[in-house]
């Protein structure tokens, strides 16, 4: 169909705090712990060390979650739309402030390249740099607020941007083959209705200034509605806003299940470690080797922003 993906496509979940007190308040903690379960469940899908699904004690066929990471609908003119899965995906993009960057998350063997603390310390360089920019200037230059359009339409604006240099047809390489994207919002909502909301379709307010044609604000503009989406808003609340096309429901709930319960056992290990420090109380949920990029290789996991030449149409 032609109808635009949100509403009438996409699915959200709402995450319940983080058990941490201290870490799920904090935007940061929240999406950097949040963001390492994720990545940990990739590489543990790269290397097949996920435990599979089962029903009655029988292996449920995992097939759908080839599409879980690196996956990505592409509008199309005059065809279906066709979901792109890159199964040698190593990076994640971030979105904050309608600005979008990515870091690379694992070596291209499939294992970890960072673990929670170098992803906050990530974020917290994103941050810094995406608050140069006034929100009222990159709304007005927000490439995500497009992928809310019809697909015919959001099909054509994406030929005309891809067209424009090769800068932006490997650009637009980067945000489809990223394992997934984390949208750092600038909402703090004030019930669980508004922040079902958010992780719906985000905040949104038509404005208008003097010398500037109206234009679209609000979160739905730091969105990219054709990836999976991991969510955090100003006050640690979580959600995930996946595109439906290519996995179902209990896919989407396997992958929202784990990387909570991960956040969970991490915390459990942390709490106990003082008094069982050689034992292994608490297992890891999720098995992925890590093997951080340190010394002369911390470069491979420094973020980097993605800039792109929008047409003056655009």
């Amino acid at each position: 169909p032609d109808q635009s993906v949100v509403l009438n496509l996409n699915p959200f979940f709402v995450l319940e705090d983080g058990p941490d007190t201290n870490k799920s308040k904090d935007q940061s903690c929240r999406a950097a712990s949040l963001c390492f379960s994720a990545i940990k469940l990739a590489s543990a899908l790269k290397s097949e060390r996920l435990v599979p699904d089962s029903f009655r004690g029988k292996a449920l066929c995992m097939d759908q979650f080839r599409a879980l990471f690196g996956a990505c609908r592409v509008p199309e003119l005059f065809e279906k739309d066709t979901v792109a899965v890159d199964p040698d995906s190593t990076h994640v993009v971030v979105l904050e402030n309608n600005q979008m960057y990515f870091f690379q998350a694992l070596w291209p063997d499939g294992t970890v390249a960072v673990n929670e603390q170098d992803i906050y310390e990530i974020l917290t360089a994103i941050k810094a740099d995406a608050s140069k920019v006034a929100p009222e200037i990159s709304s007005r230059n927000a490439l995500g607020v497009l992928t809310t359009l019809p697909r015919r339409e959001w099909a054509n604006a994406r030929d005309i941007i891809k067209n424009k240099s090769v800068h932006n047809k490997a650009a637009l390489e980067i945000i489809d083959g990223a394992l997934f994207v984390l949208v750092i919002d600038d909402v703090t909502p004030k019930d669980i209705h508004e922040a079902a909301a958010n992780m719906l379709h985000g905040t949104y307010n038509l404005r208008s200034e003097e010398n500037f044609i109206d234009y679209q604000a609000g979160s739905c503009c730091n969105r990219w509605y054709d990836k999976l989406q991991v969510i955090v808003c100003n006050d640690g609340r979580a959600g995930i806003n996946f595109e439906h096309s290519a996995i179902d429901g209990h896919t989407a709930l396997r992958f929202v299940s784990d990387i909570f319960a991960d956040n969970i056992v991490s915390f459990a290990q942390s709490i106990t470690k003082t008094i069982y420090p050689d034992e292994d109380i608490f297992p890891p949920l999720i098995n992925a080797d890590i093997r951080r990029a340190t010394g002369a290789n911390t470069h491979f996991t420094m973020p980097r922003k993605l800039n792109l030449e929008l047409p003056q149409s655009i």
